[in-house]
């Protein structure tokens, strides 16, 4: 951590990003999470040419896809983000982050299954510069939601009869 060249972010603090199209985050879909909660277990995309389920799979990667052209045509959807960057520095599993004038800290749980070779049993801490340093390192946090609305539009498949789209939401 000594020889690390840490570099002052652009923006620092709290920021909030509103009404960001879902489309956006499709390409970040991952289908074979996807796939898996419907029961459809396999690496995706090899899935889609295995000889049992492949047919099943395209045809549900397809009706996923109509779903997502739906939801942007529709606006069904809106996703929101929270991030932030913050000053920081760590000591022993803690991370310290500087927020409001004031710090914070978080305990982040060593990974505790033993390692061959002896090798070291990581946490988050370990990739914050220590307080001994005298470097200023930073922390980033976040949170976001692409589910904005998913209630009002199941409910209107829902009222409409159309179990399987709700469910597909």
């Amino acid at each position: 951590m000594s020889k690390a060249n840490i570099v002052k972010p652009n923006v620092l603090g709290v920021k909030v990003l509103r009404n960001i199209s879902v489309k956006e985050l499709f390409p970040y879909i991952s289908w074979a999470y996807f796939f898996h909660q419907w029961q459809l277990k396999g690496a995706y995309p090899a899935l889609l040419n295995d000889t049992e389920k492949g047919q099943e799979a395209k045809k549900l990667l397809q009706e996923a896809q109509e779903m997502l052209e739906k939801i942007t045509r529709e606006n069904l959807l809106t996703a929101n983000a929270v991030f932030g960057i913050f000053p920081a520095y760590s000591k022993e599993n803690i991370v310290y982050y500087q927020f409001n004038n004031r710090f914070e800290k978080i305990n982040f749980p060593r990974n505790r299954e033993p390692k061959e070779n002896k090798e070291p049993n990581y946490c988050l801490s370990d990739f914050i510069a220590p307080k001994e340093l005298n470097s200023t390192d930073y922390f980033g946090m976040f949170v976001t939601t692409a589910g904005i609305g998913i209630e009002k539009a199941e409910k209107q498949f829902k009222d409409a009869g159309d179990d399987y789209s709700a469910l597909m939401l």
